[in-house]
């Protein structure tokens, strides 16, 4: 939950300082969040107790999965260009994967 939490402020306040102040942008992209982060820890989570596959390439698997997830739920959300939706999305979670990082390694 911590993490859902902190993907949510994260990604919405990248969102908002590269232009994206609107209430239905910003309701997309907490909505999407929604859907992709529990399910993206609920797999990275899995993979540590099964060990799938190495830790370090399922973190890199998923988020890649998540961003091309969310960028296409943000081009039918919001109705634009499939390339500025693409930036959108790799800038949000490029920021809240560093953020994750910093406050996990570091703090937690």
């Amino acid at each position: 939950m911590i993490a859902l939490i902190l993907t949510v402020i994260v990604e919405m306040a990248i969102a908002i300082s590269i232009g994206y102040r609107d209430k239905t942008s910003l309701f997309a992209i907490f909505l999407i969040n929604l859907i992709t982060n529990p399910a993206a820890n609920h797999l990275i989570q899995l993979n540590s107790v099964y060990g799938w596959i190495p830790s370090g390439l399922s973190v890199l698997i998923v988020e890649i999965v998540v961003v091309v997830v969310e960028w296409g739920l943000l081009v039918y959300s919001l109705r634009k260009s499939a390339r500025e939706m693409l930036c959108l999305s790799v800038a949000i979670n490029a920021s809240s994967y560093a953020f994750g990082l910093l406050i996990f390694r570091f703090w937690l």
